[in-house]
Formats: C-alpha cells, sequence, structure tokens
C-alpha cells in the first residue's frame, strides 16, 4: 500500500513538473492533483525534495538495475534513453535545480551498474583481464561521459533520435572496449608510447 501511494505522490509531481517550474510547487499542490489528503504526503516523504529522489532512484532503477539480469546491456541502453526521452520535459526541470537532489546522482549510480556489466560481458567474452585499477578508472569516466551526454541529450530543444542516439552511445562504449582488446592483443597501433618528454621543454614553469 505505502508504494501505490508514493507512485501516486511521485506521478502527480511529475505531471505537474512537466508543465511548471520545480519552485513553484508545494505539497498542497502536489497532493492535490493526486486527489489524496495534504496531511497524508507526511506518512512517506519529508518534503518536496525527498519526493524528487524517490523517483529518481524508483524509475531509473526499474529501467536499469532491474533489466540487467535478464536483458542485454544493449537493449537496457535503449529501454534508459525511451524512458529518458517520455520523461524529457520532468527531467529538464529536475536538472535546473541547482539546490539540492539534482539527478545526477542517481543517474550516476544507476549508470555505474550498467558500466560495471558492459565491463564483465567485455572481460568474459575477449577474456582479458583489467587489474582492479584500471577498471575503476574506465568505470568512472565511462559513467561520468554516459552521464554528460545524457544530461545535453535531454536539455537540448532538438535531441537526436532515439535511436540514432542509442546508436552512437552503443557504439562509443564498444569502441571504448575495443581498444582495451586491441591493447592485450599487443597491436602496435594501440601500444603505450612513452611521454616525449621526460622533463619540462625550455621556457615551461614547473608544475
Amino acid at each position: 500500500m505505502s508504494y501505490i501511494v508514493k507512485k501516486k505522490i511521485a506521478t502527480a509531481t511529475k505531471e505537474l513538473m512537466s508543465v511548471k517550474p520545480f519552485s513553484q510547487l508545494s505539497v498542497t499542490t502536489i497532493m492535490a492533483e493526486a486527489h489524496l489528503r495534504r496531511q497524508t504526503f507526511y506518512d512517506y516523504f519529508e518534503d518536496k525534495y525527498a519526493v524528487l529522489a524517490w523517483i529518481y532512484n524508483d524509475d531509473i532503477q526499474a529501467i536499469i538495475k532491474d533489466n540487467l539480469d535478464y536483458e542485454h546491456w544493449t537493449v537496457v541502453l535503449h529501454h534508459m534513453l525511451h524512458y529518458f526521452q517520455a520523461n524529457q520535459a520532468f527531467y529538464q526541470k529536475a536538472l535546473a535545480i541547482h539546490d539540492q537532489n539534482a539527478p545526477e546522482q542517481a543517474i550516476s549510480e544507476h549508470i555505474t551498474q550498467l558500466i560495471e556489466r558492459v565491463l564483465t560481458e567485455f572481460s568474459h567474452k575477449e577474456n582479458v583481464k583489467l587489474s582492479p585499477a584500471y577498471r575503476d578508472f574506465l568505470q568512472k569516466i565511462l559513467t561520468a561521459s554516459l552521464v554528460s551526454e545524457l544530461r545535453q541529450w535531454i536539455m537540448s530543444p532538438t535531441p537526436r533520435p532515439l535511436d540514432l542516439e542509442t546508436k552512437y552511445l552503443q557504439t562509443f562504449l564498444e569502441d571504448m572496449t575495443n581498444g582495451v582488446v586491441l591493447r592485450h592483443q599487443h597491436d602496435p597501433r594501440y601500444l603505450h608510447q612513452p611521454f616525449p618528454h621526460a622533463n619540462p621543454p625550455t621556457g615551461f614553469p614547473n608544475q
């Protein structure tokens, strides 16, 4: 029962945010939209910011984490982009919030799980063993790249079509992992090159 009530409050918040800034929302307007008593709100949420945090985690987990166990990561990637496209108006307002509970952290946490699956599948398929430190580095930088691109795609007044955005992100992730494979296979084009200057060039200040 508690989940159903939370979902009603969350849905009302999303619908209101699709047409007005979050700053103009109050608990009263949210509960009126949800057709629930105002006091019921405080049985489930501390304030309207807590509703946002719940929406991010509940929605995105349902798209990413709950699907990764039985669908290929490329399918989950498409599901994720479809979700953000369908909720673009809401996330444009949410991403404009700078005081608290902006969505980037929640999005990043769930995309990290997607990247973890990409790296795990890649390691098993290609029999490539990554050191824990480098794997962690790859996971963080790929997650940051996807979150940054996702934000730009959501906020764009003329975003790329869904299928094209999915194709670009999938290709990007595959290109990154394929580069690791070629390096692992000692392809000379992908071996580490020595840093060109052992010491700073003349005229450059020491850092």
